[in-house]
C-alpha cells in the first residue's frame, strides 16, 4: 500500500489545459483551414459568388491600396484570382452534359479551384495584406 501511495503522488499531473501558445497555434491552424474551406463553399453558390465576390474585389482593392507596396502586382494577382472565380462560376454549365453527373463534375471543379484561390492567391500573393508588420505587437 505504501509503494502505490508513493507511486501516485511521485508523478506530477499533466496540465488538462493547453499552454496559451499552443491555443493561438491551434486557432491559427483552425482559422486557415476554415477559412479556406469557407470561401470555397460560399463561392459555390452562384449569388454569392456574383455580389459577395464583388464586394470582397472591392474590400481587397481597397486593402491593396493603402497598404501594399506593389500595388500593380497585387492588382494584377487580385484580377487574375477573380478572374478564375467566375470562370468558375460557369463550371457547372460547361460541364453539364445528357446526365447530372456533368454538373456534378463542374460543382467539384469550380469547389477545387476556389480553394487554389483561397490557397494559392489570397493566402499566398495577397497573403502579405492580412498578416500584421513585424514590428507591430
Amino acid at each position: 500500500m505504501g509503494a502505490s501511495a508513493s507511486f501516485n503522488g511521485a508523478h506530477m499531473q499533466k496540465p488538462k489545459i493547453a499552454s496559451q501558445q499552443d491555443q493561438e497555434k491551434r486557432g491559427a491552424a483552425f482559422e486557415k483551414l476554415f477559412g479556406v474551406l469557407g470561401f470555397a463553399m460560399f463561392m459555390l453558390i452562384p449569388l454569392i459568388n456574383a455580389v459577395i465576390g464583388m464586394f470582397m474585389f472591392i474590400f481587397i482593392a481597397m486593402k491593396i491600396m493603402s497598404a501594399s507596396a506593389q500595388r500593380a502586382v497585387d492588382f494584377l494577382w487580385l484580377c487574375v484570382g477573380s478572374a478564375a472565380c467566375m470562370f468558375g462560376f460557369f463550371l457547372p454549365a460547361i460541364c453539364d452534359g445528357p446526365t447530372a453527373s456533368g454538373m456534378k463534375i463542374g460543382f467539384f471543379l469550380e469547389f477545387a479551384l476556389n480553394i487554389l484561390v483561397a490557397i494559392f492567391i489570397l493566402g499566398g500573393r495577397l497573403g502579405h495584406l492580412w498578416r500584421k508588420p513585424e514590428g507591430a505587437a
